[in-house]
This record gives C-alpha cells, structure tokens and sequence, in this order.
C-alpha cells in the first residue's frame, strides 16, 4: 500500500511539474486577486514603468532561449527531450513571450489597464520558471562534466 501511495504521489509530482508552465502563473494570479488585490494600475509609477519592465523581462526570456538552444548535445538532454522537458520549455518561452508582448502593446496604446498586473505575473513567473529550469540542468550537465575531467 505504501508502493502505491509513493508512486501515485510520484506521478502527480511529474505531471505537475510538466504542467508547471501554467499552473504556476495560475496560482500566483489567484492568490494575488483573492489576497492581495489592490489596484497596481491606478499607481502611476507602475503603468509608467511597466512598459521598461517588460521589455526587460521579453530580453531575459529571449537571453534565456539563446542558452537553452546552446546546451550540448549529452544523454541528459537527450532523456529530457524523451521525456517532454523540452515541451516544458517551448511552452514556458512561448506563454512568457506572449505575456510580455501583450502587456508592451497595451503599455504603447495605453488600454486594458487591468490587465497590465496579470500580464506581469505571468511573464514574471514564466521567467522564473526558466532560469530555474536552466540552472538545475546546466548544473548537472556541466557538474558531470567537471567530474568526468577530474577523475
């Protein structure tokens, strides 16, 4: 029974993380409209910078995406892309790309003011969703490499 209950929570733990592209946006975006829903688009700073923030945000996610494409070719990389981490990350770039773009056109024509804060948790959470996704795996690949050079 305890077998069961490790892999049934093992699979969930998978599929969440496989889908964390979208849960993650989600869940930061209601918490923040049940909790902590104060207006951030009638602060005056913020619509006036928000148009710098994103624009610094697409260059991350774009920044991000060179390195990714840039990673050697090992067995890791091979296992990830049989295992859909690589639809994770084509994913997570495209919803954070759209995000950011969305929020810089309603930035330049000046509407959908209300939007603006959600726009920015998506794109925020898309942005840590990868570097954190190409931390562990440039930290494996290349902690493999330097004990193969060690040894």
């Amino acid at each position: 029974m305890k077998r069961k209950n490790i892999r049934i929570s093992r699979i969930v733990f998978e599929k969440t993380v496989l889908h964390s592209y979208f849960l993650l946006p989600l869940v930061s975006s209601l918490v923040y409209y049940l909790f902590f829903n104060f207006p951030l688009e009638e602060i005056g700073p913020f619509l006036s910078n928000i148009l710098n923030v994103q624009l610094s945000f697409l260059g991350i996610l774009l920044t991000l995406f060179g390195l990714i494409t840039a990673l050697p070719d090992t067995n890791f990389t091979k296992l990830l892309q049989k295992y859909g981490h690589n639809k994770l990350v084509s994913r997570t770039l495209l919803l954070g790309v759209i995000s950011s773009l969305v929020s810089i056109l309603c930035s330049l024509f000046e509407f959908l003011n209300a939007i603006q804060t959600y726009l920015f948790i998506v794109t925020f959470s898309e942005t840590l969703i990868l570097s954190i996704w190409l931390y562990k795996v440039t930290k494996y690949i290349y902690g493999k490499a330097e004990t193969k050079h060690s040894q």
